[in-house]
């Protein structure tokens, strides 16, 4: 399930940030004994983050990063002086280090949300987004919505009924931080987008 799931992710990311046009390249250089910069705090999705060797033979391993992003462990040596990872439409902090060496690095992702989505058979509006308690669902052909937190673990499954378009999901048994949603029809994920609740 973790595997479809992660495929589902990336595929919907990879489509939308094919068409994002203020994309950033954020440049860090790997020296001898660190990543330069170490932090990178204002990385938006779509962006670039291009690692390019400063000196020595390093891999940079991601570590920890959130669910559904794409994981790393590109080597930065004279062969390959450069690699660049294209950030996915998911927010978080992603934690990564020179696997022979062991210095840590980690970059911070914001994506921003897009009120003005229209509804398909594929896609679905959850708003407000960030929200407190409850959520309004709007959606089409749709039989069951999952949330899942932030380190990919299922904590609710809402039953939809397939010939309505709109209801309110109840979450206030949920902690305060970012989940993640995925629509299904007839046992198939038609999307995954990211929610945050508010403390």
């Amino acid at each position: 399930m973790k595997k479809v799931y992660t495929i589902v992710i990336l595929s919907f990311a990879f489509i939308l940030f094919s068409f994002k046009a203020n994309a950033k390249l954020w440049n860090v250089t790997v020296n001898a004994s660190s990543f330069s910069p170490t932090t990178l705090p204002n990385v938006m999705c779509g962006d670039t983050i291009k690692w390019t060797l400063g000196s020595g033979s390093h891999t940079t391993t991601s570590t920890t990063i959130p669910p559904g992003a794409t994981t790393w462990d590109a080597p930065i040596n004279s062969s390959t002086p450069t690699f660049s990872y294209k950030v996915p439409n998911i927010s978080g902090t992603y934690n990564y280090k020179c696997t022979p060496h062991g210095f840590t690095a980690s970059f911070t992702v914001t994506c921003s949300v897009d009120t003005k989505e229209n509804i398909s058979n594929t896609s679905s509006i959850l708003y407000p987004n960030p929200f407190y308690s409850t959520l309004s669902l709007q959606y089409a052909n749709k039989d069951e919505i999952r949330i899942f937190n932030s380190i990919g673990n299922l904590v609710k499954t809402i039953p939809l009924n397939i010939s309505e378009t709109k209801t309110t999901l109840y979450l206030n048994e949920l902690n305060p931080g970012v989940y993640f949603y995925t629509t299904i029809l007839a046992g198939v994920i038609k999307e995954t987008k990211m929610i945050v609740k508010m403390k």
